[in-house]
């Protein structure tokens, strides 16, 4: 599998800045995830699994 079977990209962003996250999210995903993009859905939310994470990212593939 690859980049190119991604169908969905969600990110979980804990804090109160979740647009700086996402100003730096949003290049580093460009350089590997491409047209015709993925549904994504952004969500803020109060504490993540890992105590120190500030971002966590679930991706939905496709099964070539």
């Amino acid at each position: 599998m690859s980049w190119d079977d991604v169908l969905v990209f969600d990110t979980f962003h804990a804090g109160t800045n979740m647009a700086a996250q996402l100003d730096a999210l949003v290049p580093v995903k460009n350089r590997y995830i491409t047209a015709p993009f993925p549904a994504w859905t952004a969500v803020g939310v109060t504490e993540l699994y890992e105590p120190t994470a500030v971002t966590e990212i679930r991706l939905t593939l496709r099964k070539p």
